[in-house]
């Protein structure tokens, strides 16, 4: 269980951090980094949501 959440924590992070590094510029970063955060907040609250509704 710990390998699963770890998993599927650990790898998006990096892959974001992969980007980030790879991207040229500050001014392009902060957006993409606006964007994941923005992404990821939505995400967890309809997971959550979902959960809440169907269990």
């Amino acid at each position: 269980m710990a390998e699963q959440v770890f998993k599927k924590i650990m790898v998006p992070t990096v892959l974001l951090l992969l980007v980030l590094y790879l991207l040229p510029d500050f001014f392009l970063k902060v957006p993409v980094c606006l964007f994941f955060l923005l992404t990821g907040v939505t995400l967890s609250f309809v997971l959550s949501y979902y959960e809440e509704t169907h269990s």
